[in-house]
């Protein structure tokens, strides 16, 4: 019996699409511990979607192809994530005609870490994000990050130092009651397009950091009030910080990559005093954050 190749076939209506693919498969990839242990391998669960573009002359694509590109890559390991992405965007690339091809990628990553001023052993959760594209010759990146954040509301505080301004203003209790305000938590994205070479996660954790307060998995009593001291004393909008997270990014973008490099910046309040969430968004060129922040 001949076997049909339905996928081949011409279509009805002749229009190329930029792209089809296939998401949400759950595999394990297999890398090196980029943030903490470099030479040591860890397994890491991905959420992926994998795709190209159809030439107009073709009805579908061949999606069993693709599946054993995933199965076949996934299998051994990878320097990075970035590098695995490249390498199965090279190999869907292969399977079948197209004029690009590319993998988008997020992966839950437990950082063991310590708290900073105690320097005792504790946790964090981030979550990785990159996606390459290859058109038969380059390869474009883009990696990113999310990760919680501890915030605390400026308007209240100021509201609250006004307050107490002038009432024994000496005193422990009114420097503290200055600092007074609502606090939630929130949620931090930073991601940086059009990269011909890599960033790596490691600069994005550092940009994170210097950017917002993190939380952690355990405090004890001293590190709890420690990093509310912190959040307190670093009150910011969604505004403010996105606006932080543009500029402290740019400023980690290589020389090569700064003309075409965007800037893909989101931070959300999780509202603890309000039935909805608050969020800021940035998108632009690193060009152009370095101009106007005079970098």
């Amino acid at each position: 019996m001949t076997t049909l190749d339905v996928p081949s076939e011409p279509p009805t209506i002749p229009l190329s699409i930029q792209e089809v693919g296939s998401n949400k498969h759950k595999i394990y990839v297999i890398v090196k511990d980029e943030l903490a242990k470099a030479d040591r391998l860890i397994r890491l669960l991905c959420s992926l979607e994998v795709g190209l573009s159809l030439p107009q002359s073709f009805r579908g694509i061949h999606t069993s192809r693709i599946q054993e590109r995933i199965f076949g890559v996934s299998s051994s390991p990878h320097d990075s994530l970035l590098d695995f992405s490249a390498v199965l965007a090279k190999e869907i690339y292969q399977s079948q005609p197209c004029e690009s091809s590319f993998v988008e990628l997020s992966a839950e990553y437990p950082y063991e870490t310590v708290f900073p001023e105690t320097h005792l052993a504790n946790m964090q959760s981030f979550t990785l994000l990159c996606k390459t594209t290859f058109d038969g010759q380059d390869l474009t990146r883009s990696v990113g990050m999310v990760a919680s954040i501890v915030m605390a509301c400026p308007c209240s505080q100021r509201y609250y130092a006004q307050m107490f301004s002038g009432k024994d203003s000496e005193s422990r209790t009114s420097s503290l009651a200055s600092l007074l305000t609502h606090t939630q938590r929130g949620s931090l994205r930073i991601a940086v397009e059009n990269l011909s070479s890599t960033l790596p996660f490691k600069q994005l954790l550092e940009i994170m950091e210097e950017t917002a307060v993190l939380p952690y998995w355990m405090l004890k009593r001293p590190e709890e009030i420690s990093l509310i001291m912190r959040s307190l004393q670093n009150a910011q909008f969604v505004e403010d910080l996105v606006r932080a997270a543009a500029r402290n990014a740019s400023k980690r973008i290589k020389n090569e990559d700064k003309d075409a490099a965007i800037i893909d910046a989101r931070v959300v309040s999780f509202e603890s005093i309000h039935p909805f969430n608050l969020f800021a968004h940035i998108r632009l060129p690193v060009r152009e954050i370095m101009r106007i922040s005079g970098l």
